[in-house]
């Protein structure tokens, strides 16, 4: 009899979300991202671009953030390791879920969002607020074996996987068909000549643990696996990983309304430097290796040490891309989703979602 995943929900609290995982596998998860935003390199940056610049007035940052998982490495090593203490800033975090901190965020009462897109995040930007994604979060290795699993029970009469053989199949994952990363499944579709849209499967909103358990079961033919329960039907005989499907590049942000971005932009750009100098200093090799790092990231996740250990790191992006390009693939996948889904005519450009000037700043910082 296979074992249940139930009980590994129970033991293991690294029960991520589809969008927020941090990534199982092997050690070299960051190496086609550890190339260096700076003219200068190593310590040298970090003494030229990213120094810290106190603010003459110390500022509290509100972040709404649903929970702290892997992808948020930075944010939260920034507030455990005192980078965030260098810039004179005071973190407090908000537990809400994504709905409640983008209404939080319109009534003032967070200054910072760390969350993925959705619908209601295009939606509340098309009826004029100036909410942008600033930086990125982590997102999944190069090399990383989480993603689509298919059952071999919907190959065709080759015996293999074909795209098409997705067609007409039950999809499962939290959240159903509202998370943005899938978005990067059906533009992957696209790309290979297959017509196959959101309305040609049947979607099934089911948590980590029993996306697992249907797909290997026969219930549903395909599921998105994230950590650690990929290890599980990567060795179950019943399932293919789909490598490819679905791109790693990270599906969440920080984002920051026109008062960070504007009206107070010094404590904006202090808030992205001390993200940015942590991403420099502990997040582009393996943290895994370092003590400290290890011990701030498991306090953070309320997780034992060995877990962190244990599990792949989320590969970070040494130049702070936010894939501004992603803006109509978002837009594209939720139109095809259900016409109404999106209460707005004409596709928000890229300047509408993305605020890239943060970054831009610190590149050029001398």
């Amino acid at each position: 009899m296979r074992p249940s995943l139930r009980l590994m929900a129970v033991a293991m609290p690294l029960a991520l979300t589809l969008a927020t995982t941090a990534c199982g596998g092997d050690s070299g998860a960051t190496e086609k991202r550890e190339v260096s935003a700076f003219s200068a390199t190593g310590d040298d940056a970090l003494a030229t671009q990213l120094k810290p610049k106190p603010l003459a007035e110390r500022k509290t940052i509100r972040i709404g953030i649903s929970s702290i998982v892997g992808s948020y490495a930075a944010v939260a090593l920034a507030d455990s390791l005192g980078e965030f203490e260098k810039e004179n800033i005071q973190i407090r975090f908000e537990f809400l879920q994504t709905q409640d901190a983008l209404v939080m965020m319109t009534q003032g009462n967070v200054d910072v969002l760390a969350t993925q897109v959705s619908p209601g995040l295009l939606n509340l930007i098309a009826s004029g607020e100036d909410i942008r994604i600033v930086f990125p979060g982590g997102g999944r290795p190069e090399s990383t074996d989480q993603g689509l699993y298919v059952n071999k029970s919907i190959f065709g009469d080759n015996g293999k996987f074909d795209l098409t053989d997705l067609k007409g199949v039950k999809l499962a994952g939290p959240g159903g068909n509202r998370p943005a990363l899938w978005a990067s499944l059906f533009e992957h579709l696209k790309s290979n000549n297959v017509a196959i849209g959101p309305k040609d499967v049947e979607w099934q909103d089911l948590t980590s643990a029993d996306s697992i358990n249907a797909l290997r079961n026969g219930a549903v033919g395909a599921a998105y696996a994230s950590t650690p329960y990929q290890k599980v039907v990567a060795d179950d005989a019943c399932c293919e990983f789909v490598k490819g499907a679905i791109a790693p590049t990270t599906g969440v942000f920080y984002m920051f309304d026109d008062r960070l971005i504007k009206e107070d932009r010094e404590t904006g750009l202090a808030f992205t430097r001390a993200l940015a100098r942590t991403t420099q200093k502990y997040l582009l090799k393996d943290y895994r290796q370092a003590k400290e790092v290890v011990t701030a990231l498991a306090a953070a996740q309320k997780i034992p040490e060995d877990s962190i250990r244990t599990t792949e790191p989320s590969a970070f992006e040494a130049d702070y891309n936010v894939h501004t390009e992603n803006a109509s693939i978002y837009q594209s996948y939720y139109r095809s989703i259900d016409s109404g889904l999106l209460q707005y005519k004409d596709d928000l450009g890229e300047q509408n979602l993305f605020n890239t000037s943060f970054t831009e700043e610190l590149k050029n910082a001398g």
